[in-house]
């Protein structure tokens, strides 16, 4: 009996350990019996009343390094819900959405872990949001020697890029003649008209009238002195502010005109603004940092945003609660991260460009949100595609508004005046 005894505490032992041991949780951090109710454990999770057995006694590093472990972890599951999410649409929303979640990976572990490594990467290897692009070069056209190039030889060109590298800027920059570009800014006199995809420089057609003697005439003089009156710093009124200083930049004033934006006086002087405007052509780290702190915020409240639009399309029928829409938005998510992470990796490839990659994410988007959404939904072929197609005209829609904002605040920067 004496032996039997023996035994029985033997495998209990055994199986206790076993318990400990099959999770990932330190044993010194864990008990055989539920820190909460004293029921037995059989498992991580206490069987009546569901809390981890687990007191978390240790090392902020050691918790810190299992939750990115836990995030990161790339088990059979990662790589099959991936597998699934990038060939089979909506599969991994609807099943997960159902109860099948021992089969695939949480939306919220995927979205977080795709969130870090797009917006990680980005931060770590100096990529800028956007970078403005000015090129001002002699029109092929004339022939006129370097030391007397004046506007009316020159073309300008305008363009934004999108996720290029403080180098590649350094580099695109060395090429750019920033004499050329300062003559284009101080263009008073001059109008500017579109051609060939450019802008070119013509002597202004607005001509001072004079009279029969040559002496300016009343009416000019009169308007001259008006311009030259000296007019009040600081309007009380904010828009007929900013009109003066948009004025004053198609004007060719570089008097010191100033709007404010949270609490900052920005000055919309042309001279500021030709200043700041090339500041931010050599080095948009500092507007991309606006970017870099508030977007991913953003993007993480675009998710519960998306499943409420989504909701007033689709919903009820016992498949389609805002839950539901919330796991599909954020699988969406982590998808569109996937493909932008996958863009900038292949952007680094010299033959491979921006927007011929840009444009693949935008035709594979095309196909795959409407199927995704059928295969979670399960509706009809028409209403799933307008569905698919509103919510995306919608998100794109705020998401412009939300990025124009950021740049304004982000411009702010060059333009600030102390």
């Amino acid at each position: 009996m004496n032996g039997n005894s023996s035994e029985s505490i033997e495998i209990e032992g055994l199986l206790a350990t076993t318990v400990l041991d099959r999770d990932k949780v330190p044993n010194e951090n864990q008990s055989e019996t539920c820190f909460s109710c004293n029921a037995e454990m059989v498992g991580l999770f206490c069987k009546d009343c569901g809390q981890k057995n687990d007191d978390y006694r240790r090392s902020i590093f050691s918790l810190v390094t299992e939750g990115f472990a836990s995030i990161f972890s790339l088990d059979s599951n990662i790589w099959k819900t991936w597998r699934a999410l990038l060939f089979q649409p909506g599969r991994v929303a609807r099943e997960y959405a159902n109860g099948k979640r021992t089969q695939w990976s949480s939306p919220v572990r995927v979205y977080l872990a795709m969130s870090l490594l797009l917006f990680g990467y980005i931060a770590l290897t100096q990529t800028q949001i956007i970078s403005l692009d000015i090129n001002v070069q002699s029109r092929s056209e004339r022939e006129t020697p370097a030391d007397q190039v004046t506007l009316e030889d020159l073309k300008m060109t305008l363009g934004v890029s999108m996720f290029e590298t403080q180098s590649q800027i350094d580099k695109r920059n060395a090429d750019r003649n920033f004499d050329y570009i300062q003559m284009a800014f101080d263009n008073d006199g001059y109008d500017m008209k579109f051609n060939n995809g450019g802008l070119i420089f013509e002597k202004s057609s607005k001509e001072i009238s004079t009279d029969s003697d040559g002496d300016v005439g009343s009416d000019a003089l009169d308007s001259k002195q008006e311009n030259t009156t000296p007019q009040n710093d600081k309007p009380e009124d904010p828009s007929e502010l900013l009109n003066d200083g948009l004025d004053s930049l198609m004007n060719g004033n570089s008097e010191g005109r100033y709007i404010k934006i949270n609490g900052q006086n920005v000055d919309v002087s042309k001279t500021s603004f030709r200043e700041g405007i090339i500041r931010f052509m050599r080095d948009p780290s500092d507007f991309n940092q606006t970017f870099s702190k508030y977007l991913p915020r953003i993007m993480f409240i675009m998710m519960p945003f998306t499943m409420f639009v989504g909701a007033l399309f689709i919903r009820g029928r016992g498949n389609a609660f805002l839950y539901d829409h919330l796991v599909h938005a954020a699988y969406i998510h982590a998808v569109v991260f996937f493909l932008l992470l996958l863009g900038l990796l292949l952007g680094r490839i010299s033959f491979l460009s921006g927007s011929l990659i840009l444009i693949c994410i935008v035709i594979y988007l095309f196909f795959y949100l409407p199927l995704s959404l059928k295969h979670m939904f399960r509706r009809g072929i028409i209403k799933t595609v307008w569905t698919s197609y509103a919510v995306a005209w919608i998100y794109v829609n705020v998401m412009f508004t939300v990025l124009i904002y950021l740049s304004v605040m982000g411009m702010r920067g060059y333009l600030a005046s102390p």
